[in-house]
């Protein structure tokens, strides 16, 4: 893992045989953007992240506060991964969507 940023302030849970590619990363918190103050000083909202085993996160991707990802996964590069991504499911895009399931599992 050469040039991935993992922040955690929950819980970042991460799986056996994980790969996570260059330049990508992964967050468990966002800023508060609905709020009368400033970005910057609004605070942070967070929610653990779950990667399963035998992940391959793909180049550049982010993956996202209360992002699920469950073992067999593949996620395409430069995708954004910000809700559930079931077992042996390949996903990519910004939102990260199904493109199909893995084959011979």
């Amino acid at each position: 893992m050469h040039f991935v940023v993992i922040g955690a302030e929950t819980r970042i849970e991460i799986g056996e045989d994980v790969q996570i590619s260059e330049f990508s990363s992964v967050r468990d918190a966002n800023h508060v953007i609905d709020s009368p103050v400033v970005i910057a000083k609004s605070g942070m909202k967070s929610s653990a992240i779950s990667i399963g085993n035998d992940v391959w996160v793909g180049r550049g991707s982010a993956v996202l506060s209360g992002a699920k990802i469950e073992s067999g996964a593949v996620v395409g590069a430069n995708s954004v991964v910000n809700k559930g991504v079931d077992s042996d499911s390949i996903v990519a895009g910004a939102p990260a969507r199904l493109l199909r399931k893995r084959q011979n599992r």
